[in-house]
């Protein structure tokens, strides 16, 4: 027995041969015409959990709350067979974390998320890859310290040469004095004012055109420079 409290839920279960419809109209249309290149020819996983409720009076063993009893479904999903390739079920209370920590990916999977998986040790045991960078939230830069620590991995500072080179083509005022700590800051890492300067004019129209849609004011990297490439490249 499967109980549907929210209003949503209802709404959504009642109107499904619509949002059906229209979906397959939408994927039907624009199905491979965007394809994000920072994924293209690689793998994507999707990993999430879905909450079910059930009647507590009859399924006492999920008691998830004090009046409230349910299972989770735990599914990775491949986004190329359009098929769920590992489907786990728990007790409702049972964290999301802890069920699909043994799976490992190949090289060149891309692993979609949400912050429920976010764990060092996790991330260790998922992905064997050498030379493999991960991305890692500022709130977690202690954390990542400490484990870095514990497992022997040397932490590299990040480099803002790029920043400060493409600091020029941010949504916001780019002052004398903001132009001058760029080029002293880069000048200490062994860039020269011409080399600056021939490097901005080389990419400074694509990254004008770039940030005019994007309106990003606080910081342009490498990885917005090899966007505009892949973007013009994809235009000729």
């Amino acid at each position: 027995m499967i109980v549907i409290k929210s209003v949503i839920g209802v709404y959504l279960k009642a109107y499904t041969t619509v949002f059906l419809s229209y979906y397959k109209f939408v994927l039907k249309k624009h199905h491979k015409t965007h394809i994000i290149n920072e994924i293209k020819a690689k793998t994507v996983k999707l990993i999430d959990s879905s909450t079910i409720s059930l009647c507590l009076s009859m399924f006492e063993w999920a008691k998830y709350r004090t009046a409230k009893g349910g299972i989770k479904l735990h599914t990775c999903f491949d986004i190329d067979t359009m098929l769920p390739e590992v489907v786990s079920i728990t007790e409702a209370k049972v964290h999301d974390r802890y069920v699909l920590e043994q799976l490992i990916f190949p090289k060149d999977t891309v692993i979609v998320e949400d912050r429920s998986y976010f764990d060092f040790t996790l991330m260790l045991n998922r992905i064997y890859v050498a030379n493999d960078i991960v991305f890692i939230s500022e709130e977690k830069r202690e954390e990542l310290k400490v484990f870095a620590e514990n497992n022997r991995i040397a932490l590299i500072e990040h480099s803002w040469n790029w920043d400060w080179i493409l600091a020029p083509y941010l949504d916001t005022e780019f002052t004398i004095e903001k132009e001058q700590q760029a080029l002293d800051r880069l000048i200490e890492n062994g860039f020269e004012k011409q080399e600056i300067d021939q490097i901005r004019a080389e990419v400074g129209k694509q990254m004008y055109k770039y940030n005019a849609v994007l309106w990003e004011c606080r910081s342009l990297g490498l990885y917005d420079v090899k966007r505009v490439i892949a973007i013009d490249k994809r235009s000729v």
